[in-house]
C-alpha cells in the first residue's frame, strides 16, 4: 500500500517526470512509467551510440531509480515496449486492442493509494506518438472506468501546447530549475545528445516552466 501518495504520474517513457513534473517529485509522489524506454538510443560522450533494445530498457530503468534516490518518489515499471505502441498509428486501435490489460494494471496501481488526489499524463496534442498514445489510454480509462471519487485529472506537456488554455503555470524559480538540470542529468543516456541540445540550446524558456491543463 502507498498510503502516503497523493499523487500519481504517468510517464510514457522514463525521463518525462522530471521534463513535465520535476515541481511534482516529492516523497507523496508515485510515478508510472508506461513503457520502458526502448526504442530509442542511450548517447555517451565519447560519441558511442547503442541501441540494444534489452540494454537500453534496463539503462533507462537504473537512471530513473537514481532520479527516485534523490527526490523520494515511489516508482512502478509497467515494462512495455515501445513498438507495441509505436507500431500502431491508429491511436483508437492501440486503445482498443490493449486496454483490458493496461486498464486492469491501472486499477490495481490506484487501488494500492488509497489517498489519492490529482492524476497526471501526458497531452494528447503532445507531439510525440508515444506520449499521445498515452494520452488516451489514461484519458480514456480515467472517464469510462476510474471509480475513484474526487481523483482530479490533469495533463502535462513537454513542450507547450499553443491551441489549449493552460489550468496552471509553474514558473520555475533558480533553484528549482537548478534541481531539475540535475535530475535531467541523472538521465545521462539521453541528456549527453537529445535532452542537453533541447534544454540548453534549442528551447531553454520552455524548461525553466512547466505548464498543466485540464481535459
Amino acid at each position: 500500500m502507498y498510503e502516503n501518495i497523493h499523487t500519481l504520474i504517468i510517464a510514457p517513457h522514463p525521463d518525462d517526470e522530471v521534463i513535465g513534473c520535476s515541481i511534482l517529485l516529492n516523497e507523496q509522489t508515485l510515478v508510472v512509467y508506461f513503457t520502458n524506454g526502448d526504442d530509442g538510443k542511450a548517447f555517451y560522450d565519447n560519441g558511442t551510440i547503442v541501441e540494444d533494445k534489452n540494454f537500453l530498457a534496463n539503462l533507462r530503468e537504473l537512471e530513473a531509480i537514481e532520479v527516485a534516490k534523490k527526490t523520494g518518489i515511489k516508482q512502478i515499471f509497467m515494462k512495455i515496449s515501445e513498438k507495441d505502441i509505436k507500431e500502431q498509428t491508429n491511436l483508437e486501435m492501440v486503445f482498443i486492442r490493449q486496454r483490458r490489460q493496461w486498464m486492469d494494471r491501472l486499477h490495481e496501481i490506484t487501488r494500492l493509494c488509497p489517498n489519492l488526489k490529482e492524476i497526471y499524463t501526458t497531452h494528447i496534442h503532445d507531439r510525440h506518438p508515444v506520449h499521445q498514445a498515452v494520452s488516451v489510454i489514461v484519458s480514456g480509462w480515467y472517464f469510462h472506468e476510474c471509480k475513484i471519487d474526487g481523483v482530479k485529472l490533469f495533463f502535462y506537456s513537454i513542450f507547450p501546447i499553443d491551441d489549449w488554455i493552460a489550468y496552471q503555470i509553474c514558473e520555475l524559480n533558480e533553484e528549482d530549475y537548478q534541481t531539475k538540470l540535475d535530475l535531467l542529468k541523472t538521465y545521462k543516456s539521453q541528456w549527453d545528445d537529445f535532452l542537453c541540445r533541447v534544454v540548453t540550446q534549442e528551447r531553454p524558456d520552455d524548461f525553466k516552466k512547466e505548464t498543466f491543463y485540464v481535459p
